[in-house]
């Protein structure tokens, strides 16, 4: 995987895709030399992978599979056709994965490129949900809580 800090169309040629790819500006993800890619949660863990917009960067008809996955089991699965010439955002709503990953399947050449068979795509504007994780204070709260309700139900059953 790979990340572009900064506009895309640095990357390529006006005849690719990278530029009307690249819909915030900044951050955009894409896919080096073609190679699947793969999205995981930093620490580990689920989320939820709702959507994305995502554009070809050289195919026409360009057809990436996404697969949800939890704890290596395919839970979620959608292939979506994307073009050269604009963004398209896609809804996933994948829920509750601690992966998911993005594989090339076919397209057709459209745009010039010199450097390998052109399945690179970028992705921007990613829609994901991640659940936060307490802090050690939270659980000793919660702790902190269950042994007073123990001590509440102990004194009635006494009294």
């Amino acid at each position: 995987n790979s990340y572009i800090n900064g506009p895309a169309q640095t990357l390529a040629n006006a005849n690719a895709g990278y530029k009307l790819g690249a819909t915030s500006g900044v951050n955009e993800i894409f896919n080096l030399s073609g190679q699947d890619a793969a999205l995981t949660k930093v620490g580990g863990g689920l989320f939820d992978f709702n959507a994305a917009n995502m554009t070809s960067a050289w195919l026409g008809n360009h057809q990436v599979k996404v697969t949800g996955w939890l704890n290596g089991v395919i839970v979620n699965e959608k292939t979506v056709t994307l073009q050269v010439t604009g963004s398209q955002k896609n809804v996933f709503d994948f829920m509750g994965i601690d992966k998911v990953t993005f594989s090339s399947v076919a397209g057709n050449k459209i745009a010039l490129n010199q450097f390998n068979d052109g399945k690179q795509f970028i992705l921007d504007d990613v829609v994901l949900n991640v659940a936060p994780v307490p802090e050690p204070s939270t659980y000793a709260m919660m702790f902190a809580g269950l042994g007073v309700l123990g001590l509440m139900v102990r004194r009635r059953k006494m009294s």
